[in-house]
């Protein structure tokens, strides 16, 4: 089950959230091409650290990508929607320190009307505070 990440309308758990809206034509119907991103900041109790040097520590998160300003509030605008995920690995002090992304991915949540994105996380040799995200939504206006 993926912990997830508080989701509150002054968005304190999130740093700088960006909506770029494109009009488009498609065949879809939809009319708009959204791409969303920005940083989500875990609350202090899911900073999560592998249990020792050396150790791959897997867990699972949730979180809202929020629309700033918001064009699709129900599900049925949504033609089709994409996450980027990524990784990062870097050399420290001759160790090697791993965050990756497994896998993500996105839905449109009908019970609170926003996209929610559940990632596999993956670090070792280092602590997991952040997420940086980018959406790309193709929908139609509602």
């Amino acid at each position: 089950m993926p912990e997830d990440v508080p989701f509150d309308p002054g968005l304190s758990n999130y740093s700088n959230p960006q909506t770029l809206r494109v009009d488009v034509q498609d065949r879809s119907g939809a009319d708009m091409l959204l791409i969303l991103g920005g940083t989500v900041i875990f609350p202090e109790t899911m900073h999560t650290c592998p249990p020792g040097p050396g150790v791959l520590h897997r867990f699972q998160v949730r979180f809202v990508v929020p629309q700033v300003p918001k064009f699709v509030r129900v599900k049925d605008q949504v033609r089709s929607m994409l996450v980027i995920s990524a990784m990062a690995s870097f050399n420290v002090d001759k160790s090697d320190h791993v965050v990756a992304v497994d896998k993500a991915v996105i839905d449109f949540s009908n019970a609170i009307n926003e996209f929610q994105v559940t990632a596999d996380l993956a670090i070792s040799n280092g602590c997991y505070r952040r997420l940086v995200y980018l959406v790309v939504v193709l929908a139609r206006s509602g």
